[in-house]
């Protein structure tokens, strides 16, 4: 048990170090780090990718893209805007 607290804060420690030096860039950086240390010191197995988590946020990063770059987003605040109107 006490191991797996010193896992813990170890892991939570990476993330907030990560969070004050290089914002969320640096947290996943730092993240990062934290997961070998798990790995080569810990000697804890690494888990699987999360494939659809990753496609997800994929899809999403597309279409907010897509939403930009062809006025999608201009025309839905041109909608909310006459839907706020009428109420």
């Amino acid at each position: 048990m006490l191991l797996f607290i010193i896992e813990i804060i170890i892991m939570i420690l990476a993330i907030l170090l990560g969070l004050r030096t290089a914002g969320a860039l640096g947290c996943g950086i730092f993240a990062i780090v934290a997961q070998l240390i798990m790995i080569f010191v810990f000697q804890l197995p690494p888990g699987s990718a999360p494939v659809t988590a990753v496609l997800i946020i994929l899809s999403i990063g597309i279409a907010g893209g897509t939403l930009q770059a062809t006025g999608g987003i201009d025309y839905l605040v041109y909608i909310a805007s006459r839907v706020i109107e009428r109420f």
